[in-house]
């Protein structure tokens, strides 16, 4: 019954809620850090949202491009600099003949960044600071961007591959339109926020003592191991340096004190990449910007804004909720799983732990159907399939392999899963509409689907049976909430309650 499932869940919320409260949780320090983040992050999208003034309109090339970037995947490499001054001439190295692999080593302290190349890997829409998400997809392959403002410095980007989901159709993306509405205008909004923030940086005209900036610059490794408040000094000298001047803004003055108190309101992933007196100099004066931010959301009484009140609640409640779960279920699998109940449970479902049937699939990508149907005739006249999606494939990624987009099971290729799989090895399939172009596709081989051995299945097993021992848990908590708090539901007045 719908209207008690409903109930049910209300209930169990509340009375989790009650819980967090009962056990102190909800007043806790990190509780409380985390609250007033939350707040802080709603308030200033609050006024990103008042600026905008609702005046925004999407049109319908918009989400278009938006909905090809949720389906395409970059590869990517980054430098970073730690001026737009370093990124410039990063960018100058790179075209005078310099690889990414030496210059990485140079700018990178991470040592993954700096063995690597500055490799970003394979990364979607979404996935990645803005910034840098915007240069690398709008970048043709091989190209390498100006330089870029990101958080924290600069950066250039070079693309190395894109790679887009092969087929997808007409109804993908009208299923998707109401989401990719939601990602332009989230956007838009923080577009408007970045040009804010910009604005208000360069308003408060910081100046800073270079020698108190170097000097907590050298015992940054104490603030991020210890908190904020850890300074790595002698008792008698640390009150000295907390007073000393820091920063001078055009709305007042920080000293070393009043710096690290405002430090709680970062993460400490975001404290980890400083690395230099420009990046400690970047953190302070955002934290100033939003401060001021805050001052002029409150101005405008969004403070009250249901929005605001709205997203203030949602993400509070969730964070409750995931601690909550979190302190239940800390022991599971912590002491590791019997192999006999990774057996039993692999026995007893053994129909879930199958490979599916996989097609690999050859792709000419052309912008016509005419272009389409040419090179149709063509193949059906001796024309080697592979030579021609090398000359004509516009996915050049796939075209680089004669076509080969490969092997992938019926929901990899969308809309002609079904077409692939029931055709056989050697079958010549299209001209096929694959929004906005045309294809030729031909089958180059298949797979059918077999079981997995028991090795191939034992990760996924202990994910599996993590996950359900974990929900019985919950479940039992619950219940030994309820329990306690003697709730009974009147079926009968339920039936009578409307659900909207």
């Amino acid at each position: 019954m719908l209207r008690k499932k409903v109930l049910d869940n209300m209930i169990n919320e509340t009375l989790i809620f009650e819980d967090v409260h009962r056990s102190g949780m909800d007043a806790d320090s990190a509780a409380i850090t985390r609250m007033t983040q939350v707040r802080n992050e709603a308030l200033v999208m609050g006024y990103a949202r008042h600026i905008s003034l609702d005046t925004m309109t999407i049109g319908e090339a918009e989400l278009r491009e938006e909905f090809r970037r949720f389906k395409t995947r970059v590869k990517a490499r980054y430098l970073y600099g730690k001026s737009e001054t370093d990124a410039w001439r990063l960018k100058d190295e790179v075209e005078r003949g310099a690889t990414f692999d030496s210059l990485a080593r140079e700018v990178f302290e991470d040592p993954g960044l700096a063995n690597n190349g500055g490799d970003l890997g394979l990364f979607g829409w979404g996935e990645m600071e803005p910034g840098l998400e915007e240069a690398a997809f709008s970048l043709r392959i091989g190209q390498v961007s100006d330089p870029i403002k990101l958080k924290i410095g600069y950066g250039i980007v070079r693309v190395d591959d894109r790679i887009e989901r092969p087929i997808t159709s007409e109804y993908d993306y009208s299923q998707a339109k109401e989401k990719l509405t939601q990602s332009v205008r989230r956007r838009r909004v923080l577009d408007l926020l970045t040009g804010a923030t910009s604005a208000i940086g360069s308003e408060l005209s910081p100046a800073f003592n270079d020698r108190a900036v170097d000097a907590l610059l050298s015992r940054w490794q104490s603030v991020l191991e210890d908190g904020p408040s850890a300074i790595e000094a002698a008792r008698d000298t640390t009150d000295k340096f907390r007073s000393t001047p820091f920063v001078n803004f055009s709305r007042g003055s920080w000293t070393v004190g009043d710096f690290l108190g405002r430090l709680a309101q970062t993460t400490a992933r975001e404290r980890k990449k400083v690395k230099t007196a420009g990046d400690l100099k970047t953190v302070a004066t955002g934290l100033a910007t939003r401060e001021v931010l805050l001052e002029r959301a409150r101005a405008a009484g969004l403070e009250g804004d249901s929005d605001v009140v709205s997203q203030v609640k949602r993400v509070g409640d969730e964070y409750f909720l995931r601690r909550w779960a979190s302190s239940v279920q800390d022991t599971v699998g912590r002491a590791g799983w019997d192999e006999r109940e990774l057996m039993k449970y692999f026995e007893e479902h053994r129909a879930d732990h199958v490979l599916p049937p996989e097609v690999n699939v050859g792709e000419i990508l052309v912008r016509t159907k005419e272009e389409a149907r040419v090179i149709r005739k063509q193949i059906d006249n001796g024309a080697d399939f592979s030579g021609l999606a090398r000359r004509k494939s516009i996915r050049l990624w796939a075209a680089k392999r004669g076509g080969e987009l490969g092997f992938g099971t019926k929901t990899t290729f969308g809309a002609l899963g079904d077409t692939f799989l029931n055709s056989g090895t050697g079958a010549l399939i299209g001209p096929q509409f694959v929004d906005p172009y045309y294809g030729v596709f031909k089958i180059l081989a298949k797979r059918d689907g077999r079981p997995r051995t028991f090795e191939e299945s034992r990760d996924e097993i202990i994910r599996s049976l993590t996950f359900l021992r974990k929900q019985e848990v919950i479940k039992q908590a619950v219940e030994k909430l309820r329990g306690r708090s003697g709730v009974t539901i009147h079926e009968g007045v339920l039936g009578d309650v409307a659900i909207h």
